[in-house]
């Protein structure tokens, strides 16, 4: 299993599996690329439940990435 979310479980396909059936190996960088999207996506639709103390974990995450990144606000 990859991850559980709630009351979700998310599965994933091992690396021989995706060989197997033909789908295209995902360096680690990119899966993470990619899991961080689908967390951030889960965040932003479950922004309204969220307590602060957590919502201001999440702004300081955002302050570091948009530094990192460069990013004029």
């Amino acid at each position: 299993m990859a991850r559980v979310e709630g009351t979700k479980k998310y599965y994933e396909i091992t690396d021989s599996g995706k060989a197997f059936i033909g789908l295209p190996s995902i360096d680690k960088t990119t899966a993470a690329v990619n899991d961080f999207v689908s967390l951030a996506r889960y965040i932003i639709d479950n922004w309204d439940v969220l307590n602060e103390v957590d919502r201001n974990r999440i702004r300081d995450v955002i302050r570091d990435l948009i530094k990192t990144a460069g990013i004029q606000c």
